[in-house]
């Protein structure tokens, strides 16, 4: 079995998932060479890698607008 991964970086945290989904699929076929395990690894590493930054970033910036909304997450809400 022979796949073909790119090298370039995900142009989206949306193309990177869709990437590591094709990975994981792929990988659950019984015919996958060793040469391709590893390089498909080392492609998920680097795809994870990325959503891990973008989905940190995410959580950093609407944790800003939450804070600039005066929205306060912590308190719990009261039940009437």
């Amino acid at each position: 079995m022979s796949h073909s991964l790119s090298t370039d970086p995900p142009e989206s945290f949306d193309n990177a998932l869709s990437e590591l989904r094709s990975i994981v699929i792929a990988l659950q076929k019984p015919d996958v060479s060793i040469d391709w395990l590893t390089t498909a690894v080392q492609r998920a590493s680097v795809l994870l890698a990325f959503c891990n930054r973008h989905l940190n970033a995410t959580e950093s910036e609407v944790s800003s607008l939450i804070k600039e909304l005066g929205i306060d997450l912590e308190s719990p809400e009261e039940d009437s």
